[in-house]
């Protein structure tokens, strides 16, 4: 369009002819612009439009939040399960002690308010007897005559016979501490490393009545050791070794603290010298006790109060009782020092002065203390009434 513009306006120029002699001079111009006018002169080849087409819009679509990067986790290592006692002090007990309590079908441990309970075993047992050092609750069934262990160091209570005609009066002994149990036992069990298994009691020599008991074991085969000695079952002798090499750490025996003054509501004729019990704040206190014949049995005191505890009716009073039923022979000093367990119930230690009948035979992990048996002060005399005005000259314990 440009060069035509450019052709047209030349062309305009060169037919303005003033003179003849300048034509002749702008026709040759004129000729070469011919061409180019008629070119222009010509329309134009029209322009195809293209239709505008518009894309369509994307929009950006948002990319999805990738889930965090979590570092993998290793599972638990699991934890084996915790041996029977201590299970049963941390759920059952809670701090305070685990009492056991045998039924006619079972074995209860519960704790001592009585909210927490479960079942052991089921056993028909007359009774039960827990060691703290060998962690074994010895079992004696009576229509068996079998003493049955349930090895409190296991996860799970099973009970396996140990031996067979087993009398009811059997003792125990452990390794430098007195004997526990009725005082006539013919057999004992001894839990000393050097000497572990069933002993029996040999016969005193001729002329030698009150000499010390001797006792001899059961392995040597005597007449006498065949007629009382038990019987043990197979593979028994080993796990008494095994439970007795437990006594790495022994645990201290129950023992009778030092002497303490005599309470206010006893006679020399009524008491003897008061001993504290164990780490409590009780006493034992030697008191007259007449049934056929005259002895001192020891009853509970409590010197906060200055009352004697009746073990047969349960109350408190302010002089002893001369009533058999309320003397303890054998006594479980629980460990936490909150209660112990008499052959008439359990006696809390606070508050001082309750007592629940039937309630446990035992308490775990605790400690038997047995009494011994004292005279009268004056003499071993079988009347109805003691004398008046008798001397008190028992020994201490």
């Amino acid at each position: 369009m440009a060069l035509c513009a450019v052709a047209d306006y030349l062309s305009r120029q060169a037919l303005r002819v003033p003179r003849a002699q300048e034509f002749k001079l702008n026709l040759r111009p004129l000729l070469l612009l011919l061409p180019m006018l008629a070119a222009c002169g010509q329309p134009s080849a029209p322009v195809p439009e293209t239709p505008l087409v518009h894309a369509p819009l994307e929009v950006p679509v948002p990319a999805a939040s990738s889930p965090p990067v979590v570092a993998p986790v290793a599972p638990p290592i699991p934890q084996p399960p915790l041996p029977l006692d201590e299970r049963l002090t941390a759920e059952i007990g809670r701090g305070g002690s685990v009492l056991l309590d045998l039924r006619d079908d079972s074995v209860l441990a519960k704790s001592l308010d009585g909210t927490r309970t479960e079942r052991l075993i089921a056993t028909d047992a007359t009774w039960l007897w827990p060691d703290a050092q060998t962690r074994v609750l010895w079992l004696w069934r009576e229509s068996a005559g079998e003493l049955q262990a349930l090895d409190m160091a296991a996860p799970l209570p099973v009970a396996v016979t140990v031996a067979t005609g087993v009398p009811a009066g059997l003792a125990w002994q452990w390794p430098k501490r007195a004997m526990v149990g009725p005082e006539d036992a013919r057999v004992r069990l001894s839990l000393d490393p050097h000497d572990v298994g069933f002993q029996y009691v040999m016969p005193p020599e001729p002329g030698h009545w009150d000499a010390p008991k001797r006792w001899k074991a059961c392995r040597t085969k005597t007449k006498l050791a065949d007629a009382v000695c038990p019987v043990l079952a197979p593979g028994a002798d080993a796990l008494l070794h095994a439970w007795v090499s437990r006594q790495g750490s022994p645990v201290s025996a129950a023992r009778l603290g030092h002497a303490g003054p005599q309470p206010p509501g006893c006679s020399a004729a009524t008491c003897g010298v008061a001993h504290a019990l164990g780490n409590t704040h009780w006493w034992l206190v030697p008191a007259t006790v007449w049934s056929d014949c005259c002895r001192r049995g020891h009853q509970l005191y409590d010197p906060r109060t200055r009352r004697f505890l009746r073990l047969g009716s349960g109350k408190m009073l302010p002089k002893p009782s001369g009533d058999r039923r309320d003397t303890v022979e054998t006594l479980w000093l629980c460990p936490q020092g909150d209660a112990i367990v008499t052959e008439s119930g359990v006696v809390p230690l606070e508050p001082p002065g309750a007592l629940r009948f039937g309630d446990a035979d035992a308490c775990l992990g605790g400690q038997p203390l047995r009494t011994p048996s004292l005279p009268c002060p004056q003499g071993d005399q079988c009347e109805d009434e003691p004398p008046v005005g008798a001397t008190d000259d028992v020994p201490p314990l």
